[in-house]
């Protein structure tokens, strides 16, 4: 997301730096970029580059930015189908990014023109980078720390449902999938939507480095199998469940190819 009108400082900079690491794909400038790229994370620890980075370095940050954020769209594509379902009603429709990560997805709900937007994130300093952006953008959201996990039965308890409930890129980070979409279901007023990665036909656990920025915050996950996932939300207490594609414009990969794409309806 390409925030605009910032005057990129050395004091802007040193902020960048202290709200490390960054996840999310932003552009503040032609240099300057923030996401997570793995092997530059795990050489430098670096999730920004800037102008006293080699060109090298801007131009891997730069592509990053363009082929995951720009050509795919994927972060962009579920806010679309979003306003899409909500139609006249969006702009007075509440809507709740869960795990927002660094925010990109809950500022892009309320850019499109959702009338009230809630981020929650059980990291505390994807909150602040969360906060930060949009201070900077002048885009009203709210971020909320939650300190139980997702899949939790406590998770649900401290968050007001919503008319509309985001779901994107959480299930393959958690291990009880039907505790989770349960609470999905009671903070579902009108409809959720659903990005995850499966594991084909069968579930598979795995272990995961709650270092990197995205990842489970436990350091445990599992991934569903694909035709869990759907009688799992149905279990779960919804009445509709639909599968769409993930972007019929785009040739298909591994990526693609390992995800779901669902709305449900209670």
């Amino acid at each position: 997301m390409f925030v605009k009108n910032c005057i990129v400082s050395d004091d802007f900079l040193e902020q960048l730096q202290n709200l490390q690491p960054w996840s999310h794909y932003f552009k503040f400038d032609d240099v300057t970029y923030t996401g997570y790229i793995e092997d530059v994370f795990n050489e430098t620890g670096r999730t920004f580059c800037c102008r006293s980075d080699s060109p090298q370095m801007i131009e891997r940050f730069r592509r990053m930015y363009e082929d995951t954020f720009v050509n795919s769209r994927r972060f962009l594509m579920p806010i679309e189908l979003l306003k899409t379902i909500a139609g006249n009603q969006f702009a007075t429709s509440s809507v709740l990014d869960l795990s927002c990560n660094d925010g990109l997805k809950a500022i892009a709900c309320k850019l499109a023109g959702a009338g009230y937007v809630n981020g929650v994130e059980i990291r505390r300093d994807c909150v602040e980078r969360g906060k930060f952006i949009s201070g900077l953008m002048g885009v009203d959201v709210a971020f909320n720390h939650v300190s139980a996990s997702a899949d939790s039965p406590e998770y649900g308890a401290v968050i007001e449902p919503a008319d509309y409930v985001l779901s994107l890129g959480i299930l393959y980070h958690l291990v009880d999938h039907e505790q989770y979409l349960k609470t999905l279901r009671t903070l579902t007023k009108k409809c959720m939507i659903m990005f995850t990665s499966h594991g084909g036909p069968q579930s598979r656990e795995s272990d995961e480095k709650r270092e990197i920025p995205y990842r489970s915050f436990t350091g445990k996950a599992k991934l569903p199998a694909r035709n869990e996932v759907t009688s799992m939300l149905y279990k779960a207490g919804f009445e509709h469940v639909l599968e769409w594609n993930y972007n019929p414009s785009v040739a298909p990969t591994d990526f693609t190819e390992s995800c779901l794409y669902l709305v449900a309806y209670p």
